[in-house]
């Protein structure tokens, strides 16, 4: 008996960490849609180095902050989880290094503000290369919610690691952040990677699914 609630309370614990990091993904990939947005457009009509620091400042903010709530799941007990945390924060930190290799550039006081447009039109077009990766490593986010097929199971079906409620929740909230639009997955333009992912995770978690007990 105790076995059988052990392994069931571990159960539990795995499907919960799944959940958690999907959430987490979600809401930090929304913050970093909006910040990258207005970080680009800002350094892509920069008017002076003031305005550019702030903007950096502000940026690198928002993506320590993520940084810092996808590492905790760097160390879980799901290897496939901790690998795409580990990605994420890697490739976060190099958009942040190059927003913070610009930024010592604009401190020092022989800086040129004839270079202040073309070094921030550069800075932009390396975090937009950089940030292209994050559609790959959300196919890697999508691969770990797929369960393995319970025994008697069909060949055919496919089953989710996630609940049908909590499935059900996702969508909720990447409909909340995302607007309707989410739905149409990737057959409207996304104005950045992130939005491009969350909208890659949206299509993946609502194909035809089974759900164990129907929950």
């Amino acid at each position: 008996m105790f076995l059988i609630l052990t392994l069931a309370v571990l159960n539990f614990g795995f499907a919960q960490i799944e959940k958690d990091f999907l959430k987490d993904f979600v809401s930090t990939f929304y913050e970093l849609h909006n910040a990258s947005i207005k970080f680009n457009k800002q350094l892509l009509y920069v008017k002076n180095i003031d305005i550019a620091k702030k903007s950096i400042d502000t940026y690198n903010l928002q993506i320590e902050k993520s940084i810092s709530i996808l590492s905790k799941y760097r160390k879980t007990n799901n290897q496939q989880i901790n690998e795409v945390s580990n990605d994420l924060c890697n490739l976060l930190s190099d958009i942040l290094n190059n927003n913070y290799n610009l930024l010592g550039k604009l401190i020092k006081k022989d800086y040129s503000k004839e270079n202040l447009k073309k070094d921030c039109i550069e800075l932009v077009n390396k975090n937009q290369f950089a940030s292209g990766f994050f559609r790959q490593i959300s196919l890697g986010v999508c691969s770990l919610l797929v369960k393995e097929s319970p025994k008697g199971a069909r060949k055919n079906k496919q089953f989710l690691k996630l609940t049908k409620q909590e499935r059900n929740q996702i969508n909720e909230l990447l409909i909340k952040k995302f607007g309707k639009s989410i739905k149409k997955g990737n057959k409207i333009e996304s104005q950045t990677p992130f939005e491009y992912s969350c909208r890659i995770v949206y299509e993946f978690i609502n194909l035809k699914w089974e759900f164990e007990n129907g929950n």
